[in-house]
């Protein structure tokens, strides 16, 4: 709930003062985007990551219905970028590369100048599926393979999807 998160930003802002906010914008929460970003401003977070939702977990059979369309995309992409100069503040918004080909006028992540998929990351899911990258997480057609049935240095040395995006980077 917001309250549980909120609690527990405080809690973590009182201890540590470099705090990173996560924010998956869905059609159930993208409007308020900017009044969660504000909120935990004034809580004492200045920085924030946008991230594109994956078709993974619970959003893997709704995916089309929670996912946000492209004139939803550019109504918070724009909300976004007046947010910091209509609270005439310093904020840190970011996103990963591919998340960035949704909200180009965000800032780019460090380390996210590129695709790096299966070059320095993977992402796993909890069913032990493993995936180039988060954007690709969830797409059955991307999975290197599952740690439940290989060994993960194996599949990070030997997946023919690693290999292909490995390939495709060269």
């Amino acid at each position: 709930s917001l309250k549980a998160t909120e609690k527990g930003l405080k809690a973590i802002l009182s201890k540590y003062g470099n705090v990173r906010t996560y924010l998956v914008p869905m059609k159930s929460n993208y409007k308020e985007t900017t009044q969660i970003i504000e909120k935990a401003y004034q809580m004492g977070c200045s920085k924030f990551r946008l991230l594109s939702l994956s078709p993974t977990g619970r959003a893997q059979e709704s995916f089309d219905d929670i996912s946000l369309n492209l004139k939803e995309r550019k109504w918070l992409s724009t909300e976004l970028m007046i947010i910091g100069e209509r609270l005439d503040i310093d904020i840190d918004i970011d996103v990963g590369f591919c998340t960035r080909q949704d909200y180009p006028q965000l800032s780019e992540l460090y380390g996210h100048q590129s695709c790096l998929s299966a070059e320095n990351r993977i992402h796993m899911d909890a069913f032990g599926e493993v995936f180039p990258c988060t954007a690709s997480s969830g797409l059955q057609a991307f999975s290197g393979g599952n740690i439940r049935m290989h060994d993960l240095v194996d599949l990070w040395k030997a997946s023919p999807m690693f290999q292909f995006f490995r390939y495709f980077h060269a």
